[in-house]
């Protein structure tokens, strides 16, 4: 009897552990934004916001140095644009020894919100959206 109800709290236990997977829960809390879980588990394996370089660049501020269409066409299939012989994507396939980024396997939506989660997390959007200091004038 015991060995049962073992099993069932085990089984319950696994079930509830599948089911936070499956809906985004991750190590630091849930996932707030959109293409938050998508970057943590897809691509915070080589690349970094704001924490420097690994095996790709640290995508901090991005947005600043490539356009979203390039982005996103990068992000999908990185390799057909080095075939092609886009300049930015040799440029970026020599500086990282050669080393190509995987062709994504996942939707263009979750391409959008991946990249939308870079662009929110990265240190020049906080600049951006800080408000304006207000300093009182000085009477002389």
């Amino acid at each position: 009897m015991v060995n049962e109800s073992f099993r069932s709290r085990r089984t319950l236990f696994m079930g509830a552990l599948a089911f936070l997977t499956s809906i985004g829960y991750s190590g630091e809390g849930w996932a707030q934004e959109p293409g938050e879980q998508v970057f943590k588990t897809s691509c915070f394996a080589c690349h970094t916001i704001g924490g420097g370089r690994m095996l790709g660049p640290d995508l901090d501020g991005v947005h600043e140095r490539r356009s979203q269409e390039w982005l996103e066409r990068f992000v999908k299939s990185s390799q057909s644009m080095i075939n092609d012989g886009d300049a930015e994507a040799v440029a970026l396939f020599e500086e990282f020894n050669r080393m190509p980024m995987p062709d994504s396997f996942i939707a263009e939506e979750q391409i959008r919100q991946v990249l939308g989660y870079i662009r929110s997390q990265s240190s020049n959007q906080a600049t951006i959206t800080a408000p304006s200091e207000v300093v009182p004038a000085v009477a002389a």
